[in-house]
């Protein structure tokens, strides 16, 4: 190597240092705080080490690559129940995919990066680690597109921390650009104050439009069925949620037509609150026969069912 060309080969190492020190040069990496990207990075290289394989499960998942999808007969790219299934050993190279970019070979179009990234924050949010927080806050900041805004918000509602309870609810804002993935998001989080929020939201009268969403989140995290799952340590949480969900719903099934009004009936459905034929009634006392009488034919499918 003549001496121009190895001035110029030391003056490019130089330049590229810094990038290289830098870490991904992603755009969830960089929304990231300094300290929380350098601590997960630190961790995922010392978890390379040591399970390297870990690292080739999730890089062999084929479902959001055209391969994958084609092979499967599957109409669009679908790989979470593949990544799910590779269990909570494989978190940290979940993680690694979300920051550092996918590994080669897992997507390659925009339509397959996309569904691969909303795969990937669907495993991650199921597993409920908290490592996952700063990245699934950067994706949800980060991200154009609804279904990875709402993958990520569910994600983080999953979790539903004190840091992720703030995060979501200052994104319920109206006309905030996350607000429609920040309502999913609190409506996957089991805690009382999320059905607060909601109700409180809907007690607003918002356009009908607006809601429609509210209420959807509403009914699932105030779902009877969910809750039920978690168990009788938390049946009084459940019974808080369920009711404050029921006092907000039933005025509004008054009050909107339509979608938003349809969606109210259907969470509704979904608190099954024992109260809900007395709340539906005081609610609709000045309403017109035909309303009042949808009412109480919902009133008494949620009867049959309410426990």
């Amino acid at each position: 190597m003549n001496r121009l060309k190895f001035s110029a080969f030391v003056a490019m190492t130089l330049c590229a240092a810094p990038a290289l020190a830098a870490g991904p040069a992603t755009a969830v990496a960089a929304q990231m705080p300094a300290a929380a990207r350098s601590q997960l990075l630190r961790s995922i290289a010392d978890y390379r080490g040591n399970h390297a394989s870990a690292f080739g499960a999730v890089a062999a998942v084929r479902g959001c690559s055209y391969e994958g999808y084609r092979n499967n007969r599957n109409p669009v790219p679908e790989c979470a129940r593949e990544l799910r299934a590779l269990g909570p050993g494989v978190l940290l190279p979940m993680l690694d995919a979300l920051v550092s970019g996918a590994p080669r070979g897992m997507a390659q179009t925009a339509v397959e990066r996309r569904s691969l990234t909303v795969a990937l924050c669907q495993a991650v949010g199921v597993l409920r680690a908290k490592e996952a927080m700063p990245v699934l806050a950067a994706v949800l900041e980060t991200a154009t597109e609804p279904t990875v805004q709402r993958a990520a918000a569910e994600g983080l509602g999953r979790l539903c921390g004190d840091g992720e309870w703030s995060l979501l609810t200052r994104h319920t804002a109206a006309g905030d650009t996350l607000e429609a993935a920040a309502l999913s998001g609190l409506g996957v989080c089991k805690r009382p104050a999320a059905a607060e929020h909601l109700a409180a939201l809907l007690a607003t009268h918002p356009p009908a439009a607006r809601a429609a969403n509210i209420a959807r989140a509403l009914g699932i995290t105030a779902s009877s069925w969910a809750w039920q799952a978690l168990g009788a340590s938390r049946a009084a949480d459940a019974m808080t949620a369920r009711t404050v969900a029921a006092r907000a719903l039933a005025p509004a099934f008054f009050a909107y037509q339509g979608d938003a009004h349809k969606a109210v009936g259907e969470a509704l459905q979904m608190t099954e609150h024992p109260d809900t034929t007395s709340l539906l009634g005081l609610a609709g006392v000045q309403s017109n026969a035909a309303l009042v009488a949808e009412a109480q034919q919902l009133a008494q499918r949620i009867a049959r069912r309410a426990r």
